[in-house]
């Protein structure tokens, strides 16, 4: 083929030629002093110029050599990037011009179709939420929110016809303005008659604000939510039944009270951690593993029931208390003068004796 080249050589001192995709050669770059062309093509003078854009890209759209393609810049489009991007998919059946806008429907506008149209538009506060559907406020129920109770229908109703009111329970008056029960009811309870709340699962009260407990909370636990107490220090469980011993009870104890704890015929002790034998250990003996006693020195038997002395006399001082006479001189008032006299009177009085008694050794 003898295809028609797009060659240059001006400044590189080299030739570029194609052929269109019907012929079966391909792009060569050579030097312009090179061997001759390949058979599918021939360079031209080392004068000529590019007689036009490879890929005729527009709008700053860069030409792809190779697969003679254009890459084009955010905002375009298109073969050779001659048409203008929309700024999102054309949505409702709009469609999207070269000038980079979304023609919409009748019955949708904005950029890209997105927003529905009522016509006439909604009034009063109104909003379109479709193609001529119109959302009102409690004050209207017209198909374009005309206002058709002008005083409102607030707290407590919905205007049904014009200037007429329809009341929620527990409201009342022209414009459901009154409230049958002033004092509120809360937590989800709704007015039934005046002064009358009927209280959701769980409340109770003149307003439903008093929360129910049921069973009810032991031991000083406080009511505060449905079902949920709240517990004093040393008390727990769903409704404070139990009490805490903060260091345990073992041995099958239990807990009866704050840090108390009742202990089986086998255990004692504050925690009920000291094991007890049956029969009881005696002199002071502590009970061991297997029921099994542990004999102070000086004692034995399966009990530390004996004691094993060598008796020694020791003289053991003891004390008596006596009754004394006594004489006293009491001072007393006879007219102007001080006069004296002498009494007797008993006095206790202490006197260490000593006494010879056997005691073991060791004691």
């Amino acid at each position: 083929c003898r295809p028609r080249p797009h060659v240059s050589c001006p400044e590189t001192s080299s030739w570029v030629g194609f052929c269109p995709e019907s012929s079966q050669g391909k792009m060569e770059t050579r030097p312009c002093n090179a061997a001759p062309c390949s058979p599918h093509s021939q360079p031209e003078p080392s004068n000529l110029t590019v007689e036009k854009d490879l890929c005729e890209c527009h709008n700053g759209g860069t030409c792809h050599l190779k697969r003679r393609t254009c890459h084009c810049p955010a905002g375009y489009q298109g073969r050779h990037c001659e048409i203008r991007a929309c700024p999102g998919p054309c949505l409702h059946g709009g469609i999207c011009h070269n000038s980079g806008h979304c023609s919409c429907p009748p019955e949708y506008t904005g950029e890209t179709c997105q927003t529905p149209v009522c016509r006439p538009p909604c009034m009063n506060g109104g909003q379109c939420v479709k193609p001529g559907v119109c959302s009102c406020p409690s004050n209207s129920n017209h198909p374009r929110c005309a206002t058709m109770c002008p005083g409102g229908c607030e707290p407590g109703g919905a205007c049904v016809s014009p200037g007429v009111c329809r009341c929620l329970p527990g409201f009342h008056g022209s414009l459901c303005q009154e409230s049958l029960c002033p004092q509120g009811c809360y937590n989800g309870g709704q007015c039934l008659a005046a002064n009358q709340c009927n209280c959701s699962a769980g409340w109770t009260g003149l307003d439903c604000s008093t929360p129910v407990c049921e069973p009810a909370c032991q031991r000083g636990g406080r009511c505060v939510g449905p079902q949920r107490c709240l517990c004093p220090v040393a008390t727990h469980g769903p409704t404070c039944q139990n009490y805490t011993c903060t260091r345990g009870c073992y041995n099958g104890g239990m807990c009866v009270g704050p840090d108390l704890c009742e202990c089986p015929v086998n255990a004692t002790g504050p925690t009920c951690a000291q094991p007890l034998c049956d029969p009881p250990c005696e002199n002071g003996a502590a009970c061991g593993s297997g029921n099994t006693c542990l004999c102070a020195p000086h004692t034995s038997g399966t009990r530390c029931q004996t004691r094993n002395c060598d008796y020694r006399f020791v003289q053991e001082p003891y004390t008596r208390g006596f009754r004394k006479l006594v004489k006293k001189r009491v001072e007393t008032k006879c007219g102007s003068n001080t006069c004296y006299r002498t009494m007797a009177e008993y006095q206790t009085v202490y006197k260490t004796f000593y006494r010879t008694v056997y005691k073991c050794a060791g004691d």
